[in-house]
């Protein structure tokens, strides 16, 4: 699916997001440690705090230069008409240049 970007101005290492407009979903947590090959699109591995299974898969996200691509149709990342929450942690979150 081609689903909304989300600006974030910045390479995410962590997402948290819900579906504000349903109860029944559940929090979602992506982190580029966590896909099938780290750092590589899409990323389906999800944790889940606050579910009575921790870990999961299927729902699509990419983590790109500058924010997150929602790439899938599943209501709980990707629906139209209702408000999502997010927060969203930096690969790098300092400008600094890296001397070696």
């Amino acid at each position: 699916a081609d689903g909304p970007f989300i600006h974030l101005g910045f390479n995410p290492k962590y997402f948290l997001m819900k579906n504000k407009g349903s109860a029944s979903t559940n929090w979602i947590i992506y982190d580029t440690e966590r896909a099938d090959v780290p750092g590589a699109n899409p990323n389906d591995q999800q944790l889940h705090p606050d579910g009575s299974f921790v870990e999961g898969s299927g729902k699509k996200v990419d983590f790109v230069s500058n924010g997150i691509k929602i790439r899938d149709s599943n209501a709980a990342i990707n629906n139209n008409n209702v408000d999502y929450i997010y927060s969203a942690w930096a690969e790098h979150p300092f400008k600094t240049t890296r001397a070696v």
